[in-house]
């Protein structure tokens, strides 16, 4: 039996569609699955990487010296105590100090962390920039399923396209696929 390279080139498409959709469903379990305090770690990190790539934050950023925590409510408090840190470095050389109040809330079902974001200058303690950022935890719309709802037209054409090629009339049956005379193919 011979394989195309047609075939090798679907064959390979196909698994890596199947092992990224495996993966992917095995990182939104596992994300599902985790406590709050470990899903807000996740959720700021990833948080912190957009706000500094869309360019949303001062200079004094990336300057640390150090990092102040302030758990606004007992639950907050509990993730601080956790472990719960910026994903942010600091630096003895640093000239600003990041202030982080943490506060935790259940809002119609959901619940959530907000982060309130203040940002000092160590040389004359004006506070030079704020920022509150929320965050989901629970009971909100997951981010497979957000992926899946922004992105459910591309999926319908990936799976079409796949359904039209293997109903492509030139690739020809072979004898064991054929029904004999007088029986009725399978549908």
């Amino acid at each position: 039996m011979k394989i195309s390279l047609k075939q090798m080139v679907l064959a390979l498409f196909a698994l890596t569609i199947l092992a990224w959709t495996v993966d992917s469903l095995y990182s939104q379990y596992k994300f599902q699955s985790s406590s709050h305090r470990e899903k807000l770690q996740v959720l700021w990190g990833q948080d912190v990487q957009k706000l500094e790539l869309a360019k949303a934050v001062p200079p004094g950023w990336y300057t640390l010296k150090e990092i102040t925590y302030f758990g606004g409510d007992p639950g907050a408090k509990n993730w601080i105590i956790e472990g719960l840190r910026a994903p942010h470095p600091v630096s003895n050389e640093g000239t600003h100090r990041l202030e982080v109040l943490l506060l935790s809330f259940e809002d119609e079902g959901r619940d959530g962390a907000i982060i309130q974001y203040n940002l000092v200058n160590l040389k004359n303690q004006n506070m030079e920039w704020e920022l509150g950022r929320t965050f989901f935890l629970s009971g909100g719309e997951s981010e497979w399923d957000e992926w899946v709802s922004t992105n459910q037209e591309k999926i319908k054409k990936l799976i079409s396209a796949g359904k039209k090629k293997s109903k492509n009339p030139s690739q020809a049956k072979s004898n064991s696929e054929r029904p004999v005379k007088g029986q009725q193919a399978d549908k």
